[in-house]
């Protein structure tokens, strides 16, 4: 069974690129480019989901929500 979480991934001037998995919480990662940073977020979820796995925790999942980028003035 496939899992999905969103992540978002950004710039920091001078910290290259930063991925947040905003289902859960205090999983934010980093790297020097744009690849670097989605490899090291996919590898932080594999973990996150193998260790609820391993705890008989539920994963969370975000299938089924929409996310909607916004700007405001």
């Amino acid at each position: 069974m496939g899992h999905a979480l969103h992540s978002r991934l950004g710039t920091r001037r001078g910290w290259g690129y930063v991925a947040i998995v905003p289902a859960r919480p205090g999983c934010v990662t980093q790297g020097d480019d744009r690849a670097e940073a989605l490899a090291n977020v996919r590898e932080a979820i594999e973990l996150y989901i193998e260790d609820c796995l391993e705890a008989g925790d539920p994963v969370p999942t975000e299938i089924g929500r929409e996310f909607v980028d916004i700007e405001a003035a």
